[in-house]
């Protein structure tokens, strides 16, 4: 198997050390005009993601190794798919009937596919309405903005490690954001004693470490001091569940979670967004949001897109059923080599090994580079300065043989002190 990448020596990263002092020293402001300027501190935290992240992708054409995708059923490609959206774009232009850019403000008929298409989502989801948006993070800011823009003083209780998408709507809404530790309930019961109820949003499966929430005990608290919770599937849907409609339906969760969210890039590979309520939330969407009455909405052969996708995914049992061997055998073996992160017991197609600063994490990723291995790195500010992260994504597009050339890499990587698990924040311990 020719993989250009694996063979070529690792990167002599002595030439030039990619360090957090490095990385963010001689950095002044940037004048927009004489008395207007960018300050120091939004280069640096720009300028630290830029260089963590590195300028390139996978390219599966080079036989590089692919952990950065969240096409966890790997149906991007899928050729029914991409026949549909583009047959409906050709059918309309033929007719005379193709219209583009549409506004998010003016409604569909009946019959149009983003009609359908959250029609048959609800049924999915087992939800009263679903309302589609152009992204996962339209659908949260959105929600929050209908929630938030006159609730003033109502307490929003955040999981630590909800997606930042989240934060930056509550902010825009100057609402009262208040952070518990990572699914941890004493903490998040402590704050709702002192602060009353409001709304607790987590996600069902993190985005950076791939834990589960503890949704059941959740509903519980909230029930118990009349609160809200909303609940974020963005990495469950497609993967998780009956048909794969997510963690809340596979608990039978659907009348005590209030509002659940999800960006359609995971599961659907498709660049949407949807979050359920109550039939009225629908015309709040279009009618009280930002996002929705400045902005342009999901267009209709998107949306036949999603319908084939939707169609494909209640079909994937054979793909989840691969995947799920395919991630517990990775982790199963990780934990063998001595790689003994705390949140890799979580049954998730995810997951982080959180290898602590900045340096040892840029470090690391960089010689996996080296080897053709693609991974994510979360450094600071998309992660806390002490505990910088290496995300990787098991899809069903990764092959055994792709695996097990992963696993005898970190081999190596043990073996020669390039990596160090038992010297990590996570090492058989909560570091979150």
């Amino acid at each position: 198997m020719a993989h250009r990448h694996w063979i070529q020596p690792a990167l002599n990263l002595s030439k030039r050390r990619i360090t957090y002092k490095a990385v963010t020293e001689n950095i002044t402001k940037l004048e927009i005009t004489p008395k207007i300027a960018i300050p120091a501190r939004t280069q640096r935290h720009a300028r630290l993601a830029n260089v963590a992240v590195g300028p390139n992708l996978a390219d599966n054409n080079k036989g590089e190794i692919d952990f950065l995708s969240c096409d966890y059923l790997a149906i991007g490609h899928d050729r029914a798919i991409n026949e549909a959206q583009a047959e409906y774009i050709i059918s309309q232009i033929n007719d005379g009937k193709a219209t583009w850019s549409r506004s998010g403000i003016w409604p569909r008929s009946h019959e149009s596919p983003m009609n359908e298409f959250q029609e048959k989502a609800a049924e999915w989801l087992k939800a009263d309405a679903v309302v589609l948006t152009k992204s996962g993070m339209d659908a949260n800011c959105s929600l929050v903005e209908i929630l938030l823009q006159y609730n003033y003083n109502i307490p929003v209780y955040l999981d630590f490690l909800v997606h930042a998408s989240f934060r930056y709507g509550i902010r825009a809404m100057k609402g009262d954001m208040i952070v518990f530790k990572h699914n941890d309930l004493v903490d998040l019961e402590a704050k709702m004693t002192k602060r009353g109820p409001g709304f607790i949003i987590a996600d069902s499966i993190t985005s950076s470490l791939g834990t589960i929430a503890p949704l059941k005990d959740m509903c519980d608290l909230a029930e118990k001091y009349g609160s809200a919770l909303i609940v974020d599937e963005s990495h469950a849907l497609g993967v998780h569940g009956h048909e794969g409609n997510g963690i809340v339906c596979q608990l039978g969760l659907e009348q005590r979670v209030q509002f659940r969210t999800a960006g359609l890039a995971k599961g659907f590979a498709c660049n949407s967004g949807i979050f359920t309520g109550r039939q009225e939330f629908v015309e709040l969407f279009l009618g009280g949001t930002t996002k929705c009455m400045f902005s342009h909405a999901v267009q209709d052969h998107e949306a036949v897109r999603l319908l084939k996708a939707l169609e494909t995914i209640k079909q994937a049992n054979d793909k989840r059923k691969s995947l799920q061997i395919k991630f517990t055998y990775f982790k199963q073996e990780l934990r063998k080599l001595g790689y003994l992160g705390y949140y890799l017991d979580h049954p998730t197609q995810l997951f982080g090994l959180v290898t602590g600063d900045y340096d040892k994490t840029v470090r690391l990723d960089r010689t996996l580079k080296s080897k053709g291995i693609y991974a994510a790195p979360f450094v600071f500010p998309a992660a806390p300065k002490d505990r910088s992260l290496v995300r990787w994504n098991i899809t069903d597009a990764l092959t055994q043989e792709q695996l097990e050339y992963t696993l005898a890499v970190l081999q190596e990587f043990i073996e020669d002190g390039t990596a160090k698990p038992s010297e990590w924040p996570d090492y058989k311990k909560p570091c979150f």
